[in-house]
């Protein structure tokens, strides 16, 4: 990305074009478990030709994500690896590095003031959609919506969910696997939860 030639880790990133054009533009983030939602990007990718889903395919991408990462901080600065392509796409798992929410988030604090910034909590929007909809509106300064039409825009329709053809053939993940990844987000979702006013909630435990 232009502004960045020469450094080791980016000094610009999206969020500072974002911001130098928009700076006082109001951001909604939807963070969800990273590790369902590690394992829910592969289940997205079971419909691509030759893609083998299992879970015995699933924990060994999740090994050689975790490897490849290791293998940069082994010779790199934690940002750099954050942002590097090739530890971003390595592996089929695309999106091993982008479940450490609490540094990508400390780099977009660094850019926006937490103001205008509202952080939806998938798993608490999916019990309770009416209550999280309000607080956007009001985040966003919009009119408050009637309770009949609040009813209407958070009535769950079943045919309209976002599911890969091939959910139901796939095995749910390990327990050994989905142990290793708490384990190593662990540290990063207690990071995210301290910065959030120690929301518990963004510990996923």
């Amino acid at each position: 990305m232009p502004g960045n030639e020469g450094c080791h880790a980016p000094r610009v990133t999206a969020m500072s074009h974002v911001h130098h054009l928009w700076p006082e533009a109001k951001l909604i983030l939807v963070l969800r478990n990273p590790v369902t939602r590690l394992f829910s990007t592969y289940l997205y990718n079971t419909h691509l030709p030759g893609f083998n889903t299992s879970a015995a395919q699933f924990d060994l991408w999740v090994k050689q994500s975790m490897d490849t990462w290791f293998r940069c901080l082994g010779g790199a600065s934690f940002r750099h690896c954050m942002y590097e392509r090739q530890v971003i796409y390595d592996s089929a798992i695309s999106t091993f590095a982008a479940g450490i929410y609490s540094r990508y988030v400390l780099d977009l604090l660094k850019i926006f003031p937490r103001k205008q910034i509202y952080f939806v909590h998938l798993e608490s929007y999916s019990s309770d959609i009416k209550s999280t909809l309000r607080e956007i509106f009001s985040f966003l300064n919009l009119p408050a919506l009637s309770e009949d039409d609040l009813a209407k825009v958070s009535r769950k329709d079943e045919s309209k969910r976002n599911r890969g053809r091939n959910y139901a053939a796939v095995p749910e993940m390990w327990p050994s696997t989905r142990k290793l990844l708490e384990h190593f987000y662990a540290p990063y979702n207690a990071e995210l939860s301290a910065i959030l006013d120690s929301d518990p909630r963004w510990l996923w435990s």
